[in-house]
């Protein structure tokens, strides 16, 4: 507040600043942790765990810099989903579904689980779910122990 006027004090924005961009949203394949669990299988979690484990982090870059060059969700989702299945079904998952659906209010019925290697193979894990053109991360699993096929 100014000095006893009772009005807010409101700075001057400069007048070359633009605060955001007015092109036109993004089209094709996003990777998304808007919703990445904090807890074992978060990210957070994986640094201390495989700070030296090189091939670890490069499994996951890869997995990433795959989604930037793919404009397809489907085709991405195929790419990476194991043939064996894809859906987690376990109790976990179930409930973690549960509690995302209660708390954001998202419309999704299931996690799937990609191997951050193509053709479904790898040991490194990613559960998440698919909204529009946009493959939201929920778990990170270096050591595939949720849902082991």
């Amino acid at each position: 507040m100014s000095k006893g006027k009772g009005k807010l004090y409101s700075p001057k924005k400069p007048a070359n600043e633009k605060l955001y961009s007015e092109k036109p949203k993004a089209t094709g394949l996003r990777i998304g942790i808007t919703y990445l669990d904090r807890s074992k299988y978060g990210l957070e979690e994986l640094c201390k765990a495989y700070k030296n484990d090189k091939e670890c982090i490069q499994h996951l870059n890869q997995f990433i810099l795959s989604a930037r060059q793919m404009d397809d969700i489907g085709e991405f989702i195929s790419k990476f989903i194991s043939p064996k299945r894809g859906k987690n079904d376990d109790r976990q998952s179930i409930e973690k579904i549960k509690r995302l659906k209660e708390k954001y209010k998202l419309e999704i019925e299931h996690l799937i689980h990609l191997h951050c290697q193509s053709g479904g193979t790898g040991k490194f894990v990613v559960h998440g779910f698919q909204t529009g053109n946009v493959f939201e991360i929920v778990w990170l699993d270096p050591e595939h122990e949720i849902h082991e096929s």
